[in-house]
C-alpha cells in the first residue's frame, strides 16, 4: 500500500511538473503573456516576463531572441531609458532575419533617436523602415507611421505630425490594434 502511495505521488508530482513546464515550453505563449503585461502598463513584470523569454528561447532560434530582444527594448524606452533600449538593440549579434522584425527594430530605434534629439539617426532609421514597408506590407508599418510623426514633433513640425497620427490611428483601427490605436489617439491629442 505505502509503494502504491508513493508512486501515485510521485506521477502526481511528474504531472504538475510536466504540465507547469510544459506551459513556458511555447515561445509564443511566453511572448503573448510579456507583451499583455506590457500593454496593461506593468511594466517591472513585464520586463521579468521578457527576460526569461528571451534567455529560454534565444538559443535556439534567432527571430526569437529578436522577438524578445525588441520587447525588451520597447519596455526600456517606455520607461524613458532610450539609450539602454538602443544598447541593447545594438548588442544583438546578427539582424534581424524578417522583414517585419527589422521593421520593428528599425522604428523602435528611430522613435529612440527622435527622443534623444538625434534626428540624423532618426531619420536613417525611420526611413529604412518605411522603404521595407513600401517593399511589403508588415503589421509593424502602421508604427512606422506613428514614430515618423513622431520625429516630426520632436523636430517642432507640428502641422506634419498631425496627419500622420491621423493616418496611423486608422491603420491600427483596420488592424484592429487597441494599443496602437491608443497611443496614436494620445499623440494625435498632443498636437
Amino acid at each position: 500500500l505505502r509503494a502504491r502511495l508513493g508512486r501515485a505521488a510521485a506521477l502526481a508530482l511528474t504531472i504538475a511538473c510536466l504540465s507547469q513546464c510544459s506551459r513556458y515550453r511555447d515561445p509564443q505563449a511566453v511572448f503573448d503573456r510579456a507583451d499583455r503585461t506590457f500593454k496593461h502598463g506593468d511594466m517591472a513584470a513585464a520586463t521579468e516576463e521578457a527576460e526569461r523569454g528571451y534567455k529560454e528561447f534565444s538559443n535556439n532560434d534567432r527571430d526569437w531572441a529578436w522577438r524578445f530582444t525588441i520587447l525588451r527594448a520597447k519596455i526600456l524606452s517606455w520607461r524613458g531609458m532610450k539609450t539602454r533600449a538602443l544598447d541593447l538593440l545594438a548588442a544583438e549579434p546578427q539582424p534581424p532575419t524578417s522583414g517585419e522584425l527589422a521593421v520593428r527594430k528599425l522604428r523602435l530605434e528611430g522613435a529612440a533617436f527622435s527622443s534623444l534629439h538625434k534626428f540624423h539617426e532618426a531619420e536613417d532609421r525611420i526611413g529604412e523602415a518605411e522603404r521595407l514597408c513600401l517593399a511589403a506590407v508588415y503589421p509593424a508599418c502602421a508604427d512606422v507611421v506613428s514614430a515618423r510623426g513622431l520625429l516630426e514633433m520632436a523636430q517642432g513640425h507640428y502641422a506634419h505630425a498631425q496627419p500622420l497620427f491621423q493616418h496611423a490611428l486608422l491603420l491600427a483601427r483596420d488592424q484592429s490594434d487597441e494599443f496602437l490605436e491608443a497611443t496614436a489617439l494620445d499623440r494625435k491629442s498632443v498636437v
